[in-house]
């Protein structure tokens, strides 16, 4: 063996325990371990890396040979690595590199996947192309022919769909960037719609090219795919959540779509993802989203009542967008409410919700309200809730005065 300069290693008295990958085969080949093919094989890659000799060292065979993850890769890019460990010979690596080989492994399926996706993609848009559904834009050149790589390198995606949007409807962005607007104007003045694949979904269930299940599948691989604000619907959400089971505890099991819902809004959150004002429409609509489900559970008597307190429980403090866990998302506060008014805004609904319901389910409603939604604000934002308390007064003042009203016309 060599070192870096050139000269042998002097290993002393562990020469017999050492040797090179080259030397290993070659005494492998002599011991009668290995087929002539094989070592004809090996050799030829070897000699290519400029490490093959024939000289076999005096190895010692009477205990465990151990590689490490040079000479695996050796082995397995000459093609002889499987006939090395099936010799007989008792092979050891260390765990390390055991684990970096699964790893190894797992990124290579991975790697057929995205072949695989790439390659049907490839054969749609080949069959679309072919059956006049999809078309090619124009290449654009510079006014001469030497501009063509500065233009090449200066124009956009979105510059040249401006210039060549003569045969085009709509234009799909999946950019928040970009689709934050309504429509992109060409450089003939023309104005067309920017759409993206949320907005395709929809059409095509409104089409009922797919169904609504369909579309709520599609919505979950976008999740899975790393796809930000992605909306949640009731329906979809309701749907979720009446699929869960309980354990024979009783104790609610999280769903994989469920999961997948709770991590990409994690995942949005603790990015810091998510631009307030410009996006807080997406929070607001995720909080009646959640205030819905929320009452349509518990309003629900086919729902037990121990259910309904877990699932409420579950969509409160995973999913419902509070205020204070989303405060530092904001960019200033210009067109935003004060955080005291905006955690009204997002409580205040649920401290109506046990007057809306009678008997245990009122009891049970009225104790999670007060157990999950506002003895955890108490210790330290306590000061928060008075806009709360004031719009509940003002609250139950219209209700009693209406209650008043139409007591006072039923009775004349």
């Amino acid at each position: 063996m060599a070192t870096f300069s050139g000269e042998c290693a002097d290993l002393g008295e562990y020469a017999a325990l050492v040797a090179s990958t080259a030397a290993l085969l070659s005494g492998l080949a002599e011991n009668g371990h290995l087929a002539a093919d094989t070592i004809q094989t090996a050799e030829r890659s070897f000699r290519q890396r400029g490490i093959w000799h024939s000289v076999a060292p005096d190895i010692r065979w009477d205990g465990p040979i151990y590689l490490d993850e040079l000479s695996l890769t050796y082995l397995q890019a000459a093609g002889v690595l499987e006939e090395v460990c099936s010799c007989g010979l008792e092979i050891r690596v260390h765990p390390s590199t055991q684990e970096r080989q699964r790893e190894l492994i797992a990124a290579g399926h991975k790697g057929q996947e995205t072949v695989k996706l790439l390659d049907k993609i490839r054969v749609l848009l080949r069959n679309a192309i072919e059956e006049g559904k999809a078309v090619f834009l124009p290449y654009r050149l510079g006014e001469e022919a030497g501009q063509r790589q500065e233009q090449v390198a200066q124009d956009s995606a979105l510059a040249w769909l401006r210039a060549d949007q003569a045969a085009c409807d709509v234009v799909f962005f999946d950019d928040r960037f970009l689709n934050k607007y309504p429509f992109v104007v060409s450089e003939q003045g023309q104005n067309l719609p920017i759409l993206c694949t949320l907005d395709l979904l929809a059409h095509l269930e409104d089409r009922k090219i797919i169904t609504r299940k369909q579309r709520w599948e599609k919505l979950h691989r976008l999740r899975t795919g790393g796809f930000f604000l992605v909306p949640v619907e009731p329906d979809e959400l309701e749907a979720r959540l009446r699929k869960a089971r309980f354990n024979d505890e009783g104790v609610l099991v999280e769903t994989v779509e469920m999961r997948v819902i709770r991590q990409s809004l994690m995942r949005v959150r603790s990015l810091a993802a998510l631009q307030q004002p410009a996006e807080t429409c997406f929070l607001d609509g995720l909080r009646i989203v959640c205030l819905a489900v929320i009452w349509r559970l518990w309003r629900d008597q086919s729902v037990p009542v121990d259910h309904a307190v877990q699932l409420c429980d579950w969509v409160w403090r995973n999913l419902a967008p509070s205020p204070l866990d989303w405060a530092h998302t904001a960019q200033g506060q210009e067109g935003l409410l004060p955080l005291p008014e905006a955690l009204a805004v997002h409580i205040k609904r649920l401290l109506h919700l046990s007057a809306a319901l009678e008997g245990e389910r009122h009891t049970a409603a009225k104790q999670w309200v007060e157990a999950v939604v506002l003895e955890p604000l108490l210790p330290a934002n306590s000061g928060l809730l008075e806009p709360t308390v004031r719009q509940t007064e003002n609250w139950i003042e219209r209700l009693s005065d209406e209650i008043a009203r139409q007591t006072t016309e039923g009775n004349g």
